[in-house]
């Protein structure tokens, strides 16, 4: 795994897969906070920082599995990286896919689920969300949020699970006190919206749905990102 420097300076390092699951929302609120930031695409190149001079990883989602290390020969190096950031104790937020490889480097089996979830569902909020620092001011019980996945995962050994759906699904967890794992997306936009349904006989609806709901849902991934960001 190569490793190449920064500026001396740390920051929250952004790991994405694929040219279509950007961090989106993500990147409108580290601006706005002006929390210095860094883009890696994998599918370019695997150059990354030491973790003494990361602040915050977040890990965005992707159409591989992670098991496809043939295919993507990157997955390997980046579970190595993830590992190197459990052990230096550096906050870790993964959306989707994300969520899967912190599973994946804490030895964690990541599976095909029974049933695919696509658009908009419910994810409850289970007891230990209320006294978790991401998710403890969210007063409903029940939360709104675009998912796109085939896959699931196990729940990773002394993992709290903090989200789930009526199907059972994992939907988000913490590892210690530092590490989460979000099988939903939080971070989309309509622009990502319209790319990722364009074919889609779901589309308009979608979009509708996101429309109606974007003032609620900004306010909700804008106190989690808020939340996640503190903990550096």
């Amino acid at each position: 795994m190569r490793v190449v420097p920064m500026n001396n300076k740390k920051e929250i390092v952004i790991l994405e897969h694929t040219p279509s699951e950007t961090a989106g929302t993500i990147i409108d609120f580290l601006t706005k906070e002006k929390l210095p930031f860094r883009i890696i695409r994998l599918y370019e190149n695997t150059d990354f920082p030491p973790t003494s001079l990361v602040r915050a990883l977040i890990v965005m989602g992707g159409s591989m599995n992670v098991y496809e290390e043939e295919k993507y020969p990157f997955l390997k190096k980046e579970n190595t990286f993830i590992q190197n950031i459990v052990q230096a104790e550096v906050p870790y937020l993964g959306i989707c896919l994300g969520a899967q490889l912190l599973a994946k480097a804490l030895h964690t089996p990541v599976y095909k689920a029974k049933n695919p979830e696509i658009g908009w569902y419910e994810v409850e909020l289970l007891s230990e969300a209320r006294r978790d620092p991401l998710f403890q001011h969210i007063s409903s019980s029940f939360l709104r949020v675009l998912h796109w996945h085939e896959d699931t995962f196990d729940l990773p050994k002394d993992a709290h699970l903090l989200a789930a759906s009526k199907n059972g699904l994992h939907q988000a967890y913490r590892f210690k006190e530092l590490f989460y794992g979000l099988q939903f997306h939080i971070e989309i936009n309509r622009e990502t919206l319209l790319d990722w349904f364009e074919k889609r006989h779901d589309k308009n609806q979608v979009l509708a749905e996101y429309d109606a709901y974007q003032r609620s849902l900004d306010s909700l991934r804008n106190r989690i990102y808020k939340s996640f960001t503190s903990l550096s």
